[in-house]
Parts: C-alpha cells; structure tokens; sequence
C-alpha cells in the first residue's frame, strides 16, 4: 500500500489543476438597468418602434441588450450587467443616433454600469432624414411606374472620378418615389438592365441627364428628373 499513496497524491493534484475555477456570478443586486424616452428631435413627439441596442465593449463573444419603445416613446433595458457599453438609437427614417450625456448627436461616449447603477430619464433626439421626393410622367402626362430612381456621388476609384450608386429605388403605379436625402445627382433609367447603374462606363454617357440635389437633415426637396429613355440606356449598353 506504500507504493499506491504517492501516486494517489500525484493523481488528485492533476485532478485540481484540469478543473477549471467556476467564474464570480453577479448578484442580483449589481444588475442594472436603463430607462428613458426616445423624441423627435424636430417636432418634439414621442416615437415608437425605435431600436435601442447597448453593446458591451471589451467583451469577447458578448451578447448585445436591446428593446423598442412603445407608442409612447418610452424605453426600458432591466437585468444589464454592470461594465462598459456602446449605447445607441435607430429607426427607418430617421438619422440614428449614439448615446452622449451632454445630447451631442455626433459624439459615441461609452457608457460605463457600475455595479447596481440604475440610469433613468435619458432622452434620445432622433433627426428625421432628408427625403428627395418626386413625381415621374410621359410626353402624355401619364405616370410611368417601375422607373429605377438612382442617387449618385461622384468617388475616385483607380485615380479615375466616376459616378458611384449610393441609394435609389423605383416609382410606383402612381409615378411616384420618395428616397432619402443627401448630396447626389439622381437620375431615372426607364427598361435598363438589372444592375447596368452600378457599371460607371454605362453611367458616364449619361450623366448630363441628372438632376443635381442636396438635401440636409430634416429637410424635403422635390425635384423633376429627366429619363433616360429606355432605346438610350439599352443602345449603349449594347455597344459595350
């Protein structure tokens, strides 16, 4: 039996090192929580269905809180733990928005949760984006629908200046289409191929016929565009 109590000892010792150290739980008393309302920052309204999204930093693999506000614009985050976060606002339509204590909408403060800190009466003030709106008629005055609707900015790619899509859509039956704002030249393409905008030498022949727009925050521009007609877009497309 002399000759088994070493090795027994030798055994448990490796046994204590392989079993990991279970990590400190945290109590239910140092869980935190946020509340507070999300507005219009134009009109002062409260605003529902806004995503709010507290993000830990610092973290690996770590999971993200969030919730949405009722019709009322109020928000609550219960059962956070304490540590360090990336707060923010978002909504269609609306420019999203970090969490600043001084209200700055430009400025991403982290957030820091002490251990049971309870933060309350925050306010977000969400900007409405800028809308470029318009109307999309024949030589008949009769709406055309389905025309592709595409804002553009001019980028450098390879050292060349070219216009680049950034955003767009289509009208509908009624000849409309609303997108949001920015600093582009928008054009509309009638009958063109699936995704013949994105090629910049299919663009280039064409760019007289769009309507430069620049639209700021909060702000709605209606403007007339010119389209290119679908035996213009499809001929040099073809010549290609």
């Amino acid at each position: 039996m002399r000759y088994l109590v070493p090795g027994f000892l030798c055994c448990a010792a490796l046994c204590a090192q392989v079993v990991p150290s279970s990590a400190p739980s945290i109590r239910p008393d140092d869980k935190c929580s946020l509340e507070g309302i999300v507005v219009n920052a134009v009109t002062g309204e409260p605003l529902k269905k806004v995503h709010l999204t507290l993000r830990p930093l610092g973290v690996q693999n770590g999971v993200p809180y969030g919730t949405t506000t009722d019709s009322a614009g109020h928000f609550l985050i219960n059962d956070v733990d304490p540590g360090r976060y990336n707060f923010s606002a978002s909504r269609n339509g609306f420019v999203g928005q970090p969490y600043s204590p001084q209200g700055s909408t430009n400025r991403n403060a982290p957030l820091t949760l002490s251990n049971g800190q309870q933060l309350k009466e925050i306010v977000f003030k969400l900007t409405p984006q800028g809308v470029i709106s318009g109307r999309i008629l024949d030589e008949d005055g009769d709406p055309l629908s389905g025309v592709a609707v595409q804002c553009m900015v001019y980028s450098y790619q390879g050292g060349k200046r070219q216009l680049m899509n950034r955003n767009g859509g289509s009208t509908n039956d009624l000849g409309e289409f609303r997108l949001f704002g920015g600093e582009y030249k928008v054009y509309a393409w009638e009958d063109i191929e699936p995704g013949a905008q994105q090629d910049p030498d299919f663009v280039k022949p064409h760019e007289s016929a769009g309507e430069a727009v620049s639209v700021k925050e909060s702000s709605h521009e209606t403007v007339q565009l010119k389209v290119v007609a679908a035996e213009n877009s499809a001929g040099q497309r073809a010549s290609q």
